[in-house]
């Protein structure tokens, strides 16, 4: 497999175990106190320093097109743990080849070549293979070291890892424990309660339950509404004791999984209920968010005393099985493809990503595979969910997302046009039907499993499987 880019209107060829990510041209870089042949400056990439090397200058080529429409591909060294940013015109895709049709060549009196030793034709046109170890090998190439945080494969319950749902309220970033969620909560209007004092701005009718809700900002320790809002979108947790709260927010983003170490520290001027949170998750694009301690939320006064209000209309535990009807009660993520709602159990997910843009009109073939991304050291194939099960989609930019999953340590993607609401549902009727129902409302929605709907150790990705 290979990720396909244009150098100078030329086609070169990375071995996509060698690429891990690709991303645009920043808007600003950082000079360097170093003169190289190539060298741009270094860019901020997350938490890393990233050197960035013009690949057209590299192989005595040229290009008229501008550094601001240029890609960044970040190619990887695993055995040396090195890493640099290419700079190429774009990036074309990803091709899978049989080695079969390689060919090579060299030039007399001249040592190996940086690309162009191997080469292959596709659409007419010879596309020369980057040789990666070579890449490195340059004299006065600069890089940069690869760091565990961003290179270890990330593994679903691995020690001291942990899920979080990233939510936005008012420009702010909060990321609330997966394992304390009850449900997230649409867009609902709320209403005048004797409970609205302090930073409870009222109740939320849900599924039967008058749930207080709360100024986020406020019980935060992040500033206030100017004035209580008369709808809101929320997240729901359930108190230890029984009962439930929801947290205000405008909309949530992703999930994500990371180690507890990896988290930054919160600087308490950010925050004057500092003791409120874990830590810090910063994400690819540089925005951070403030990771919410559950327990320590949990047992604040103001949240345990409002949440009993709600003890007799919710069940005692949260994963209680609802008696005659199925099995327990866990959160899933339920989203929206071809126009129908379908759940993911919600622990199954390691993360969710946009979808690329060269995914965007992709067609997927017959048995759902759609293409591949890069991300976190490896290259990802992607599945379009509304393909498995038998229909067809339009995928809406600004929408679609990619739901990742994990089988052994190889991450697999599926794409679902939209995703809706962190819901609590129970497997019901036989496995083989994989369907849940929603105790609360009684409605049934069908379970999406990506393992089960596709023979993963047999796919014809052309990606060798642990």
């Amino acid at each position: 497999m290979y990720g396909l880019v244009d150098v100078g209107g030329r086609y070169l060829a990375i071995d996509a175990l060698n690429i891990r990510e690709a991303v645009p041209f920043p808007d600003s870089i950082s000079p360097l106190a170093v003169n190289l042949p190539g060298l741009l400056g270094a860019m901020i990439l997350r938490e890393d320093t990233m050197p960035l090397v013009d690949c057209a200058a590299l192989l005595g080529l040229s290009t008229e097109v501008p550094l601001s429409e240029q890609v960044v591909i970040i190619v990887i060294d695993a055995d040396r743990k090195q890493l640099l940013g290419l700079v190429v015109n774009a990036l074309q895709g990803m091709i899978s080849l049989d080695r079969s049709r390689r060919a090579e060549m060299g030039i007399v009196g001249h040592g190996p070549m940086l690309a162009g030793a191997q080469s292959f034709v596709r659409n007419g046109a010879v596309v020369s293979i980057l040789d990666p170890p070579l890449l490195f090998d340059q004299p006065s190439l600069p890089f940069a070291v690869q760091q565990d945080r961003s290179y270890a494969p990330l593994e679903t319950g691995a020690s001291g890892q942990s899920g979080y749902l990233h939510c936005g309220y008012q420009d702010v970033g909060l990321a609330f424990p997966l394992s304390d969620i009850h449900a997230t909560i649409p867009m609902v209007p709320l209403q005048d309660s004797p409970l609205a004092h302090g930073p409870c701005d009222g109740v939320i009718h849900h599924h039967g339950t008058d749930i207080p809700i709360l100024d986020s900002l406020r019980l935060f320790g992040l500033g206030g509404n100017f004035s209580r809002p008369e709808s809101s979108a929320s997240v729901a947790l359930r108190a230890p004791g029984g009962g439930l709260v929801a947290f205000e927010i405008d909309r949530f983003f992703d999930i994500v999984h990371t180690q507890t170490e990896d988290l930054l520290d919160v600087p308490r001027v950010i925050s004057g209920r500092s003791d409120l949170f874990s830590g810090i998750h910063m994400d690819e694009t540089g925005k951070h968010y403030l990771v919410i301690d559950g327990p320590s939320l949990l047992r604040e006064e103001v949240v345990v005393q409002l949440a009993s209000t709600t003890v007799n209309d919710t069940p005692d535990t949260p994963d209680d099985a609802a008696p005659g009807y199925g099995g327990p009660v866990a959160p899933y993520l339920l989203c929206r493809s071809a126009g129908n709602q379908i759940g993911c159990h919600l622990t199954d997910i390691v993360e969710i990503l946009r979808l690329p843009d060269d995914l965007l009109c992709a067609e997927a073939r017959h048995d759902g595979y759609l293409g591949t991304l890069s991300h976190r050291a490896q290259v990802i194939p992607v599945f379009s969910i509304a393909s498995l099960l038998g229909t067809t989609t339009r995928i809406e930019e600004g929408n679609a997302c990619v739901l990742l999953f994990r089988e052994g340590r190889q991450l697999f993607g599926a794409v679902a046009d939209a995703l809706e609401e962190v819901a609590r549902c129970q497997t019901f009727g036989p496995p083989e039907e994989k369907m849940l129902r929603r105790p609360e409302t009684g409605a049934f929605v069908p379970l999406f499993d990506l393992q089960t709907e596709i023979e993963i150790t047999a796919l014809d990705t052309g990606i060798a499987l642990p």
